[in-house]
């Protein structure tokens, strides 16, 4: 899942640099996923949403437009992005999985440690679990057990999350929940 090389510029740790993507708004659901990004100084109070998120199966990928070029990225977080994307204005979101280069072992570390910090500066956390599947037929002990299940997910992740971003507000996200403003 290795992006182009030129999407990611050298970060300066010193100035608590991080990559927020700018989700372009989509007045359609089957638009194409279009993005920017951008760096910024965590020192300049900038304003954006994080997001915590499972990132599901690596293999499993899909690509957004970035930066003229194609990323790759896991097929759960291509579905928080479209889901979470607005249809009237451009949304501001840091999401590790994207805004950290994975192949820099380096920057990684660095931006794994500020992970704190960025969650702290940030105007919300968003907390994805992934999409809701349909199901035809399904029995009340399933039921029980997969509602159990997302809500003992939801509360660790919940519970991760608020220990990084203390005072902030945490929203959970999934497809019956989000809405497109």
């Amino acid at each position: 899942m290795a992006p182009q090389p030129d999407v990611y510029q050298k970060l300066m740790a010193d100035q608590y640099q991080i990559r927020i993507l700018h989700v372009c708004a989509a007045t359609t659901w089957h638009e194409k996923i279009s993005c920017d990004l951008t760096t910024v100084s965590l020192e300049k109070s900038p304003q954006f949403e994080a997001l915590s998120y499972v990132w599901g199966d690596t293999k499993d990928t899909l690509s957004i437009q970035l930066k003229g070029g194609y990323f790759p990225m896991t097929r759960n977080l291509e579905a928080a992005i479209r889901r979470l994307r607005m249809k009237t204005r451009d949304r501001v979101i840091w999401i590790d999985q994207l805004r950290i280069n994975q192949a820099d072992p380096v920057e990684k570390s660095i931006q794994l440690a500020m992970m704190p910090r960025i969650y702290k500066s940030c105007t919300q956390v968003i907390l994805w679990l992934g999409e809701i599947e349909a199901v035809n037929e399904i029995t009340v002990e399933d039921a029980l057990t997969s509602e159990t299940i997302v809500q003992g997910l939801a509360a660790a992740g919940m519970a991760i999350v608020q220990e990084f971003a203390s005072e902030k507000h945490v929203h959970h996200a999934s497809n019956s929940s989000t809405s497109r403003r």
